[in-house]
């Protein structure tokens, strides 16, 4: 070790270079990735979606929720193709006395799968309430259309000519309005992305600092551009470190 005189002039010769940028390097990284998603894809993963009459619905997912966002995304996908608000949809999951079968949350595979499962529930519901609304409004099912913007089932030509969920799934019977779904798909998918990361290194101390990350990332369709971002910028900032 340097002592006094010695380490003072050390510090104090370093302090210049580094005043004149001599120790300070760039430094570009740059990664292509290619992920593999849904690995399992033929496990599959189950659904069911139940329509009350009180025009709320609830989500039973064999999907687990680890942080991703599942419930507000499950939501989003009823509310897109039933017209139910998201605040009166609840997703449940992870109870085995309620949901027997599932696989859960691993490989990327939610929405992919758990999702898609959600997503076609709520298309059986959808013709289940079509032929219910038909017997209610004495009207054709063909001549029936959902308005989802208020969530209203109504007669073609003749909006005055309605039901509600609410009444649509009353007037259904005991068991309401439900379907249960076991989705599998026959394969993965591959989603694909570029990362750069601009960074600063003292080439003697090795102190780096993250100037700059761009990144861009192709996941095919996003149903909540927020979750996906919260998601990106999640694992930027493990990845960075």
């Amino acid at each position: 070790m340097l002592a006094g005189a010695g380490y003072q002039e050390l510090r104090a010769e370093q302090s210049r270079r580094r005043e004149r940028g001599d120790v300070l390097q760039l430094g570009i990284g740059l990664a292509s990735y290619v992920e593999i998603t849904a690995a399992d894809a033929d496990g599959g993963e189950t659904a069911r979606l139940v329509v009350h009459s009180d025009g709320t619905a609830t989500v039973y997912t064999g999907s687990s929720a680890h942080g991703q966002g599942h419930h507000t995304a499950w939501a989003m996908l009823v509310e897109a193709e039933l017209g139910i608000e998201m605040a009166k949809v609840t997703v449940i999951h992870g109870d085995t006395d309620l949901i027997p079968i599932g696989v859960g949350t691993h490989a990327s595979r939610s929405l992919q799968l758990g999702g898609v499962a959600v997503h076609k529930a709520a298309i059986e519901v959808k013709e289940q309430a079509r032929r219910v609304a038909a017997d209610m409004l004495e009207a054709s099912e063909a001549d029936l259309e959902l308005d989802t913007e208020p969530g209203i089932w109504q007669v073609r030509g003749d909006p005055a000519a309605s039901c509600t969920w609410a009444e649509i799934a009353g007037h259904a019977g005991d068991d309401g309005l439900n379907a249960a779904v076991n989705y599998t798909e026959g394969q993965p998918t591959f989603p694909f992305g570029t990362h750069l990361a601009l960074v600063q290194v003292d080439t003697e101390t090795g102190k780096a600092q993250l100037l700059r990350h761009v990144t861009v990332d192709d996941a095919g369709t996003v149903v909540s551009p927020v979750l996906a971002e919260g998601q990106r910028h999640g694992g930027i900032a493990q990845g960075v470190a």
